[in-house]
């Protein structure tokens, strides 16, 4: 757990039984289930994500995000984190659900880019991670308005860039089933 709660902070954040049942009743990966992945080949884990089992794409787009985390790189020139092949994963991770995890990957993901990239770049994949977060919100998960706030206390915000943020939470929020009638999580 504590692997998950370092790199997925407000994800695995919560302080009562109510809200443990509201995570696993949204999707969100339980420690066992990560440890379970960790001991299949990634193939194994596309394969099962390839088939509908969009926990096995959330395990594998994690387990390709730490391997370039610990390796301080965006690719590390093999076929499983190519950006075709995160693409794949993405996409079989937004189909036919509605839990917040998936965004929490993608806001880990465009975190992670901002740390290895400067100037506008740098701050385009922040504001992916406040799109993420939006859509986060909206899926019934208010963990991340403190991680949002500190990020754009940071950023330049126009009204030009909020628009471009806004319209990337749409297209984000579009990947969800379209039927999600979120239910907000437990305040306790």
């Amino acid at each position: 757990m504590d692997r998950l709660a370092s790199a997925y902070p407000e994800a695995y954040a919560f302080s009562s039984p109510k809200q443990l049942e509201w995570m696993v009743a949204q999707g969100f990966p339980m420690p066992e289930e990560y440890l379970r992945a960790q001991s299949l080949p990634r193939e194994d884990l596309m394969t099962m994500a390839k088939s509908g089992n969009v926990k096995a794409a959330m395990l594998a787009y994690d387990q390709v995000l730490s391997e370039l985390a610990e390796a301080d790189a965006l690719f590390d020139g093999t076929e499983t984190t190519s950006p075709k092949a995160l693409a794949a994963m993405e996409f079989a991770m937004n189909r036919n659900h509605c839990s917040p995890f998936p965004f929490y990957l993608t806001a880990r993901y465009h975190e992670q880019t901002s740390r290895l990239i400067s100037g506008p770049s740098a701050q385009g994949a922040l504001m992916m991670v406040l799109s993420a977060n939006s859509v986060i919100g909206s899926l019934g998960d208010r963990r991340v308005s403190n991680n949002s706030k500190s990020i754009a206390e940071g950023l330049e915000l126009s009204p030009a860039r909020i628009s471009e943020m806004a319209e990337s939470a749409a297209r984000l929020r579009g990947r969800t089933s379209g039927n999600c009638n979120p239910l907000p999580m437990p305040r306790s």
